[in-house]
């Protein structure tokens, strides 16, 4: 983004052109005004009928300007800006343009200050001139923006006063300030054999186009990097999904800790930071008969939790043949199966207080305050029937059966009883599972994730619902290389396309 040269003064002072312009500004087109001898711009001398005519259309002009201005009574000038505010980014200039009425009967010999916040720096094409009786003026105004951290909205506030007078008009002009690329999402996605990626959504807010890098790098866990080293072009004000591959293994049963950098090629990086967990939910065409036996189900996307993964009771835990599960998730537009597989050697629940005894449990996250939230789904096998409890038995379908080395747990929960109105592909459900065990040598549990009923929200992982379709590569618009000239050019938005 191209800088003024000759800016000087910041912290709420305003500066002036090393070479002063009698240039003004009409309609936003610069048309250059008669020179005073007093060294400002002066209008021409006119018939009371033109005069007349001039003031009608300036009245129309400021209306049109929608003015905001802070008048005092008695002052000899009325002040107001197009447009009346602005989004900027980080080491922008911006243009604004101040129209400055003549209220009196006499020449208006007229000042104009700003004050802005420390580091902004105002400059006029012209700072001093003269406006004749109920004449107008405009006057172009640059407004460099620094390389700022802070995103909170500012205002810039601009004066005109005319000597002579100890009143004049002040007009505030509210500032939003952006990020030159917002990262919108980073998000779980899974391609056609059931990879893990992760969907990184942006956005640009400049008015030109960007080559940018990006990548997610998870604590203690894989980097995710663009399927090609070279940057990727995204247009002015455009928007794009990218596809960004795991460089090493990827745990399924992980929440990791991730950051999100996007380089902006020449100009800085942006940051986020988040949870991130990838555990696949599979779409079905059919769905599965809920009859306690998992065949049906297949081997895709299946989680082993192991004595590794959040085990409680460790010492009391005996082998594999003690305690060991997997899960796997399915899901369509109405349901979300979960089905378990349990290896536990010895089997105690009577029913009667299903809790204290080998049960499954499902939470997912609720929309409480504080640290009670969520709901939770108990599911067990009692006398070879099953046994349900919590708050999420709504509209379920449940089967249990007990096999040669455990007990196979299968449900079929509404996501209306999830409280999720709408699902579709990449939607993700908060959940926590925990596998409970009661033996002659104790309890003990696994879970998958630490988000049983009554823990924060952000404690517990969540389920990537992906479809069955591939996940495209690129989605939005980038822009496609010129390979001839070397540079990007604007092009059409192409699908699973990066630049080389």
């Amino acid at each position: 983004m191209k800088r003024s040269a000759a800016m000087a003064g910041e912290g709420g002072e305003t500066s002036q052109l090393a070479r002063p312009s009698t240039r003004a500004t009409v309609g936003g087109q610069l048309r250059r005004l008669p020179v005073h001898p007093l060294g400002g711009s002066t209008m021409r001398r006119t018939t009371p009928l033109v005069v007349a005519f001039l003031v009608l259309c300036c009245t129309c002009q400021w209306s049109a300007a929608q003015r905001r201005g802070r008048r005092s009574a008695g002052a000899a000038v009325e002040l107001a800006i197009s447009p009346t505010a602005l989004e900027v980014v980080p080491k922008q200039v911006a243009q604004v343009v101040l129209q400055v009425r003549n209220m009196s009967a006499s020449n208006g010999n007229v000042s104009l200050s700003a004050t802005a916040p420390p580091g902004w720096r105002v400059q006029f094409e012209q700072q001093q001139f003269i406006v004749q009786p109920y004449q107008s003026a405009q006057i172009a105004v640059l407004i460099d923006v620094p390389d700022v951290t802070d995103y909170s909205p500012v205002i810039v506030s601009f004066r005109a006063v005319a000597r002579g007078s100890r009143v004049g008009d002040v007009v505030d002009l509210p500032v939003a300030v952006l990020k030159p690329v917002e990262i919108v999402s980073v998000l779980p996605a899974f391609d056609a054999g059931g990879n893990p990626l992760v969907a990184l959504s942006l956005k640009n807010n400049l008015s030109l186009a960007l080559r940018l890098t990006a990548q997610v790098r998870c604590t203690d866990g894989p980097t995710f990097r663009l399927p090609t080293q070279a940057p990727v072009a995204l247009r002015a004000r455009g928007a794009v999904t990218l596809p960004l591959e795991p460089a090493g293994q990827v745990d399924p049963v992980r929440l990791y800790e991730a950051e999100a950098r996007v380089t902006i090629e020449g100009d800085g990086s942006v940051v986020v930071n988040g949870p991130l967990n990838f555990t696949p939910g599979f779409c079905v065409a059919a769905p599965p008969t809920i009859d306690g036996d998992l065949s049906d189900w297949g081997e895709r996307g299946t989680l082993k939790l192991r004595d590794q993964w959040r085990v409680l009771g460790r010492a009391d835990l005996n082998g594999d043949s003690d305690l060991l599960a997997t899960a796997r998730f399915r899901w369509d537009r109405q349901n979300l199966y979960v089905g378990i597989d349990v290896t536990d050697n010895e089997h105690l629940q009577d029913g009667a207080q299903a809790a204290r005894g080998d049960y499954v449990s499902i939470a997912t996250a609720g929309s409480g305050k504080g640290t009670q939230t969520g709901r939770a789904l108990l599911l067990a096998l009692a006398d070879g029937k099953p046994v349900t409890g919590g708050d999420l038995t709504r509209g379920i379908e449940f089967a249990a059966k007990q096999t040669e080395i455990g007990v196979t747990y299968e449900v079929a929960i509404p996501f209306t009883t999830l409280g999720l109105t709408k699902v579709t592909d990449r939607s993700l459900v908060p959940l926590a599972l925990t596998v409970n065990d009661v033996d002659k040598t104790g309890q003990k549990a696994i879970r998958y994730f630490e988000g049983p009923k009554g823990k924060p929200g952000a404690q517990y992982g969540f389920v990537t619902l992906t479809a069955s379709t591939t996940f495209q590569a690129i989605e939005g618009e980038v822009l496609e290389e010129d390979k001839g000239a070397g540079k990007a050019k604007e092009g059409e938005a192409v699908q699973g396309e990066t630049l080389e």
